[in-house]
Order: structure tokens, then C-alpha cells, then sequence
């Protein structure tokens, strides 16, 4: 538990940051929605001529702006990808922090096994992850209620947020993985992830022949529009996310056995 309790010590100013940038994001983000809602017509025009790319790169491909359902769907890609970053990084850095800092020579010969330290290390993680995605929940809900009304969008608003956590959870056992593999791969592979499966997203919502590769993406899995249309997250996108979670945490400890460290 001395491990655990440390790295919370060790992490929790980067974590404090992270929560009041969400923080900060989710206010701004309906302010600009309190504009938009003034002048209704306005704003469809707006987006009526946007080129489909632009609509595209930013997720406004089939939301309407003016409600607020539609206009956090189009922040909701953001909200996801912002929170895969802080996952994935977090996870990657858990122990290639330990050989970039020189400090693996002090922490493995300790009496502890590398299970006990990759699980207390896990759990640090995982508490960190929770911090920032309920800072983002509860600023959220206080911006929406301060510039809009979340009435009859609770449910969907709960479904959006699970499915952001899912995906921070995700990218955080990947970049765990990708750390146990070796030194220098944890961050990269994780900043791979997150770019690629934008960069599919994106070109998904270009052209309705590209749309298979939302299937491959990470964000394809919980499509906000889809979310949305359908009320429901989806079995098999839950049940994927939560596979890949828990394959990548096992193979992880088999790698970290196994593993000479630098």
C-alpha cells in the first residue's frame, strides 16, 4: 500500500490539472451554447454552411446545435478523446516513469514481487482516472444546469459519460501494456491509438463508403450520434471496450514478469 499511497502524492498535482481543464472546458463549452440556442436560425444556417469536412473533423456531422442533446454530442468527441489522452498517458507512465527517472533499481529489489507493484501501481491509476472523469461528470451537469436544462436528457447524458469512462479505461490499460512492453513504447503507443482512431472516425463521417471504419475505431465504438439515435449504449461496443480493458491489464502482469529492466 506504501506504492499506492505514494503515487497518489507523486500524481495527484498533474491530476488536479487535468480535473480543472475539464472543468474549465465543459463552462466554456456552454457558454458558446447559450449563443447559439439565442439565435436558433442563425445557428442552423451556420452549420447548414459549414463544408462536410470541417463537419466532419469536429463531430457535427448529424447533430443540431441548438438543443442540448445535440450540441454535447458535438462535444462529446472532444470530452472522449481529451479523457483517452489523460488515460492513456497515465497508464503509459506508471512504470516507464520507474526507468526514465532511474528509480527501478530502487523500487524491484524491495521486498515486493512485481505483481504487488504493478497492482498497487493499478489502483493509484485507476483512482486517478475516476478523479478526472468525475471532475468532468460533475462540471458537466453544473454548466448544462447554468446555461441550458438537462431535463429529459439525463439518461443519455449518463450513457455519454459511461461511454467516455469506458474509452479513458481502455486507453489507460493500453498504455499500461505498451509501458510493460519496454521503455520508451508506453506514451507512443498510446498517442498512436488515440491519433489513428480519430483519423478513422473522421474519415468515416467524410464518406458514407467509409463507414466500416468506425468498427475499428475507438471512438467509432460509442458514436455519440449513435448513442443518441438509439438511446442505448451497445452491447457489443461495451463488451469489446471492456475486453480489450481486461486483456491488455493481464497481459500487462505476464509481461512485466517477464521483462528484463533497464
Amino acid at each position: 500500500m506504501n506504492i499506492f499511497w505514494h503515487e497518489l502524492r507523486r500524481r495527484w498535482k498533474g491530476t488536479l490539472i487535468w480535473a480543472a481543464a475539464m472543468m474549465a472546458f465543459m463552462y466554456l463549452c456552454m457558454i458558446k451554447y447559450e449563443l447559439l440556442a439565442a439565435d436558433a436560425a442563425g445557428s442552423q444556417q451556420m452549420m447548414a454552411a459549414f463544408p462536410d469536412t470541417i463537419k466532419a473533423v469536429f463531430g457535427m456531422v448529424g447533430f443540431d446545435l441548438t438543443t442540448v442533446a445535440g450540441y454535447f454530442g458535438i462535444c462529446f468527441i472532444f470530452i472522449a478523446v481529451i479523457l483517452a489522452v489523460h488515460g492513456g498517458m497515465l497508464g503509459a507512465r506508471l512504470l516507464g516513469n520507474e526507468e526514465s527517472g532511474r528509480t527501478s533499481e530502487f523500487l524491484y529489489p524491495k521486498p515486493r514481487s512485481r505483481s504487488q507493484i504493478l497492482t498497487s501501481k493499478l489502483l493509484a491509476g485507476l483512482v486517478l482516472v475516476l478523479a478526472v472523469w468525475l471532475a468532468t461528470v460533475v462540471s458537466s451537469v453544473a454548466a448544462i444546469w447554468q446555461f441550458a436544462d438537462l431535463s429529459g436528457f439525463e439518461v443519455d447524458f449518463g450513457r455519454l459519460m459511461t461511454a467516455a469512462l469506458l474509452v479513458q479505461l481502455m486507453l489507460f490499460a493500453i498504455g499500461l501494456l505498451a509501458s510493460c512492453a519496454g521503455r520508451a513504447c508506453g506514451e507512443v503507443v498510446a498517442s498512436l491509438v488515440i491519433g489513428i482512431s480519430y483519423a478513422l472516425f473522421v474519415a468515416a463521417k467524410l464518406s458514407p463508403d467509409l463507414a466500416w471504419l468506425e468498427s475499428i475505431s475507438v471512438f467509432g465504438w460509442f458514436d455519440a450520434l449513435d448513442i443518441l439515435t438509439a438511446h442505448t449504449l451497445a452491447t457489443s461496443s461495451v463488451a469489446l471496450s471492456l475486453g480489450v480493458t481486461m486483456v491488455a491489464i493481464s497481459a500487462s502482469y505476464w509481461l512485466l514478469k517477464r521483462r528484463d529492466i533497464a
